[in-house]
């Protein structure tokens, strides 16, 4: 650290001057962009304007006075960006084996076969392999005689009628005559081969209502015919016309040896029931959204039928956060096993053959091996699997670990980069919503909130349906068939993650009527917009209402440290109360560092209520308060019916001010439930500032803007793609290649922050989508690639 640099002390005169000039320059260049909500239709070239952090309220630093670091791009590749998920109690989630579950920690024989198959494959002198193919020979043999034999067996049984007089009288007394030479029709002739289909032949014994008369009815027909028959439940019609419990005789499907292999599967399960009802463990995904990961899962075991198609959640699958699809993630997942044990799931979940690991069945063993020595399928990773009595819920977390890659790092002195990261360690930073809070469109989504709460239905849906900068062409070519009235041809031609347009636009033609095509639904008079925003799923309607909250939150933020600097509390501040008398009990914020994640949960439906956990604040009214606190206990309110701002706060008259500007009055928020419930504010509080943990960098050099200088979990264990030895930023450079500077971050921050905004601290520039998109394009390490 620089001598001239003093973490914890700054001059509040010089801060406020630097954030005033740095926020009025080029206003009214700003103020321009923003879109005419009150007639977005005939505002597109407006619409099309990027959105930046200024108009989201994100302007101010903890100390802006530190040199801006140039470069430093956000995500240029997917493996730059590693989050793991920090589990209550502190422990981060980190895969250190990809092992089936050993017997001490609940698994079964596959660990066993695992480590016999390990043992062969470093047994050079190739015995063991030898001694397993003799002995699965053999097997093989001794299974083929005993198929033999209980097919003449089979044979001989079914070449008569082979009941004893016992058996057949009560036989005769359960089917009446003709059942009976049904049934010994059904036996003589034999079962139907397996390749001549579905065999419907059946008899059905007489009504039976007593339960123990049915119990010995099934012993009785498996005692006399020696398993080959089968009975199950059916309803049979009575003479009166009502339905009656009866018993249905048929042939068994399939081998008897495989009938006993199931048996056998149960008989190898016997504390199945005992066992807790869920089962826990970390998934790694690469470069997948959460949900996608999770229906990946879910079709590998079985579970599709019941949900999870078109983007719906399984419900048999439970997790405590969302994560980014751009990045390399790791994160609890819990499972509603039914009667899966942990190797079923492991095994299912590797795509290994059901059999694996049952002592009767080694013929695709080999497959276990290469399932521990592999990257995990289609880019997901199971491990460190257990059972657990409870589900996991989303906010059932402490924060999120984090290993960054900012590539062309332009830097000269290490000193320059040491100066911000002191501040990140010792300060902080604001702890704004990000930009991915507001969308990753030129339309931001709290601007739709505005028309919402204005009860500007026409005008949402105006503003969700509008063109936009960064559409793919056909997304293009959907919003000019919409405005033409061509339904069908904007649901061919919108991509199906056009959730929010496609819900709208379906609404709309099952009312064909009222559109006549041709005519955008914009001109057209007596249309109910509310209806047709209401086809959106509940919780996107309810994330435009939230951004503008968020959007209040951030502007509050900027004003408290243009104006008031970050040293300490004032009189007016709100704050957090740690273990004292409660004065006002709120919901917390619940967001993912990354809100494109927090998101697609929304969109897909597993998002839940902000109240994961409850503030209780206080507001400072007396100077001889500030003493008890720091600015870490500083909050900022996200006004709604449950959280008001004094008029003699210092908020009050900024945020009267960000309501008139838009078009708002306090009420409008305190009320915005009454016209529809998910509208609803209740408000919340957000501590000012953000304190990381466990701070640390490293600047490296590389040659190769397509090498991976961070190693995920997985790829640590497999011993792929290490990455190279770093060069020190320090060491001398030569001069024949070409060489850049890369900053790898890694710091821990709690649920509600952002790591994009921790970035933004350190580098002092915008981290808006379209912003790092042109840092990427014109980098030099790409144009040397």
């Amino acid at each position: 650290m620089t001598d001239d640099i003093q973490p914890g002390v700054e001059d509040i005169s010089l801060s406020r001057k630097h954030s005033i000039e740095h926020n009025n320059g080029n206003e009214e260049q700003h103020r321009a962009k923003r879109v005419n909500v009150s007639n977005p239709a005939t505002e597109q070239d407006e619409q099309i304007a990027v959105v930046s952090e200024r108009d989201v309220g994100i302007i101010a630093y903890v100390n802006p006075d530190l040199k801006p670091i140039e470069g430093g791009i956000i995500k240029q590749r997917y493996s730059d960006f590693h989050v793991r998920e920090v589990a209550r109690g502190g422990q981060v989630c980190r895969i250190t084996s990809l092992q089936p579950p050993k017997e001490e920690e609940g698994g079964g024989t596959l660990y066993a076969l695992y480590k016999e198959q390990e043992a062969e494959k470093n047994d050079q002198s190739g015995q063991l392999k030898q001694s397993r193919l003799a002995k699965e020979e053999e097997e093989k043999k001794a299974r083929q005689s005993q198929y033999q034999q209980e097919k003449q067996q089979a044979s001989e049984q079914t070449s008569g009628w082979n009941v004893n007089e016992e058996q057949n009288t009560k036989l005769l007394a359960l089917l009446g005559a003709d059942g009976l030479e049904t049934l010994k029709t059904l036996w003589t002739q034999g079962a139907k081969p397996k390749q001549e289909g579905r065999d419907d032949r059946f008899v059905n014994m007489l009504p039976l209502t007593d339960k123990q008369q049915r119990t010995e009815a099934h012993q009785l027909v498996r005692e006399a015919f020696n398993s080959l028959l089968l009975t199950e439940h059916t309803d049979v019609k009575a003479e009166d016309g009502t339905s009656q419990s009866a018993i249905r005789i048929r042939w068994g499907s399939g081998r008897p040896e495989q009938r006993r292999a199931a048996k056998q599967d149960k008989r190898d399960k016997p504390d199945n029931d005992r066992l807790p009802p869920y089962i826990h463990f970390l998934m790694q995904k690469t470069n997948r959204d959460s949900q996608d990961a999770l229906n990946i899962l879910a079709r590998s075991l079985g579970l599709m039928h019941g949900g999870g198609g078109g983007g719906k959640p399984v419900k048999d699958i439970s997790v405590a956060g969302t994560k980014d699809k751009r990045g390399v993630t790791v994160q609890q997942v819990a499972l509603k096993r039914g009667r899966r044990t942990l190797d079923d799931l492991w095994r299912m979940a590797n795509g290994l053959h059901r059999n694996v690991g049952r002592a009767d069945f080694r013929g695709k063993g080999q497959e276990l091996i290469n399932a521990v020595s592999r990257r995990g399928d289609r880019g997901i990773r199971i491990a460190h699997l257990r059972y657990a009595d409870d589900q996991l819920h989303l906010g059932q977390l402490e924060g999120n670990e984090f290993e960054i890659v900012l590539r062309n790092v332009k830097v000269n002195e290490r000193s320059t980069v040491d100066a911000a990261m002191e501040v990140l360690k010792t300060r902080g930073f604001i702890n704004y919503y990000g930009m991915q809070r507001f969308g990753t469109s030129t339309i931001s989504t709290h601007k739709i909130g505005i028309a919402l709460l204005k009860g500007d239905y026409k005008g949402a849906v105006e503003l969700i349906m509008s063109p936009r900068q960064g559409d793919p062409e056909n997304a293009q070519q959907a919003r000019e068939a919409y405005q033409q009235g061509k339904f069908d041809e904007f649901l061919s031609l919108i991509p199906n993650f056009y959730v929010g347009e496609r819900s709208i636009v379906s609404r709309m033609k099952a009312d064909r009527y009222a559109f006549p095509q041709g005519q955008n639904p914009s001109s057209l008079s007596n249309i109910d917009w509310k209806k047709y925003f209401s086809a959106l799923p509940r919780s996107l309607r309810t994330m435009y209402v939230h951004a503008f909250q968020s959007y209040i939150w951030n502007s509050l933020a900027s004003k408290r440290a243009q104006d008031f600097g970050l040293q300490a509390p004032i009189v007016g501040d709100y704050v957090w109360l740690k273990g004292e008398e409660s004065y006002v009990e709120v919901g917390a914020g619940d967001e993912d560092e990354d809100e494109d994640a927090r998101l697609n949960a929304v969109v897909n439906g597993t998002a839940t209520s902000n109240s994961f956990g409850k503030k209780q604040v206080k507001i400072i009214e007396d100077e001889a308060e500030l003493s008890k606190y720091t600015i870490h206990d500083v909050m900022i309110p996200s006004p709604g019916s449950q959280v008001q701002i004094p008029q003699t706060s210092w908020m009050f008259e900024p945020y009267q001010r960000i309501l008139q500007e838009e078009g708002l009055r306090v009420e409008d928020l305190e009320n915005a439930g009454k016209q529809s419930p998910e509208l609803a504010l209740t408000g919340d509080y957000r501590a000012l500032l953000h304190l990381p943990k466990n701070v640390s960098y490293d600047l490296v050099r590389y040659t190769d803007a397509n090498v991976n200088l961070v190693q995920s979990d997985e790829d640590k264990i497999l011993g792929l793609e290490a990455p190279p030895k770093p060069v020190g930023f320090d060491e001398p450079v030569d001069p024949a290649t070409p060489s850049f500077v890369a900053l790898i971050l890694r710091f821990t921050l709690g649920v509600s922050a952002y790591a994009t905004m921790a970035i933004r601290e350190i580098l002092k520039q915008e981290t808006s989508s379209n912003h790092q998109r042109e840092l990427t394009m014109r980098g030099e390490d790409q144009i040397r690639k």
